[in-house]
This record gives structure tokens, C-alpha cells and sequence, in this order.
């Protein structure tokens, strides 16, 4: 292998610590990659919170893979509770009272840029807003809807969704930020 490079890793969450041309003895855990494997880390198009290092299914083999392929795998992922915010987001959640709805919109410019790394569907989870344990609702939101056409709607289906006031919604940290509109009217 010709200049080779070093993915190294947490070994018990898997997730990445640094890709780098150079051999680093202070990383306990690391694997030997191609330049073409890595060259989206290194050009900025991937972030390694995104990916990690672990055995593709049926595979003794160590690789890369992304955090999107195991969207419903909670040990050693991030989640964000997604919180109601003025600032522009790439990932918009709609809590629609009036239509008793739940629309999630895909920021236009984040649309635009969009590199092909997206599961099948993106997971949501609706729970008590002061016991995030409590599961209401899992929502699981079609990607192509979102790419193409930039939106999806879910219709509630517990009583409880149109409380805002008593649940949260979460979801694994794929994008850089979200917010939660509220429309009462």
C-alpha cells in the first residue's frame, strides 16, 4: 500500500479520534487505510463525529462506516433534544397543532450541498418532556422526501402530541444544528 493512512478510533464507542498520513503511538486503537478511503475527511466534504470504525455486518473486517446506517442503534451515539429556536437551521422540525401534524423540512441551502450520505430514513422520537426515557412515539421520516422534496409530514397519533408542553422530540445528531417551530394557528 503506497502512503498509507491511519484512521484511529475509540475502541469501546467505536467512534473516530483522527485520520492522518502519520503513525501516532499515543492512539490505542487505529486501522491503515488508503488515501481515496479518507480523502473526504481530508477535503472537509465528511466530519468524523459522522462515521466510526467498526465490523460491516457479516464482516471480520475493521472499516469505515457511517453513524447514518445505524440510525436505530443507541449505545455510543449522540442525540440532540430538539428545542425551539429563532437562529437558521439546516434541519427545521414543525410541531403543527392546527393540522395535528408533525413536518420536518430540510433546509434548501443544506439540500443544495446534500453528498449522498443519508440511511434510508431518519428516526425521531417524541417523549415526555420531563422524562426523556418515556417513549410516546417513534417517528421514522423517508430521506428521499426530504432530498427531493425537501419536507415530510406525520400526522400525530397519540393525544398527547398535541400537548407541546408536555413532550420533547429527539433525534441522533446528524446535522449541524435543528430547531423547533411551533405553529399554534
Amino acid at each position: 500500500m503506497s502512503n498509507p493512512y491511519y484512521v484511529y478510533y475509540d475502541s469501546k464507542t467505536t467512534a473516530i479520534l483522527s485520520v492522518t498520513n502519520e503513525k501516532n503511538d499515543s492512539f490505542e486503537s487505529g486501522i491503515i487505510v488508503t488515501y481515496e478511503e479518507v480523502e473526504k475527511f481530508l477535503n472537509g466534504q465528511w466530519h468524523i463525529k459522522d462515521f466510526k470504525v467498526d465490523h460491516e455486518t457479516g464482516s471480520s473486517e475493521l472499516k469505515i462506516l457511517s453513524n447514518f446506517d445505524q440510525s436505530l442503534n443507541f449505545e455510543n451515539n449522540e442525540f440532540t433534544v430538539i428545542r425551539e429556536t429563532d437562529t437558521k437551521s439546516e434541519f427545521i422540525v414543525e410541531w403543527d397543532l392546527p393540522n395535528k401534524q408533525w413536518v420536518f423540512i430540510l433546509d434548501d441551502t443544506y439540500r443544495k450541498t446534500f453528498n449522498g450520505v443519508f440511511n434510508a430514513c431518519l428516526t425521531f422520537f417524541v417523549t415526555l418532556e420531563n422524562d426523556l426515557d418515556f417513549l410516546i412515539r417513534t417517528i421514522v421520516v423517508d430521506t428521499n422526501d426530504l432530498v427531493y422534496k425537501g419536507i415530510a409530514v406525520v400526522p400525530f397519533e397519540e393525544d398527547i402530541e398535541e400537548e407541546i408542553n408536555r413532550i420533547s422530540i429527539s433525534s441522533k445528531m446528524i446535522f449541524k444544528n435543528y430547531k423547533l417551530r411551533i405553529v399554534h394557528e
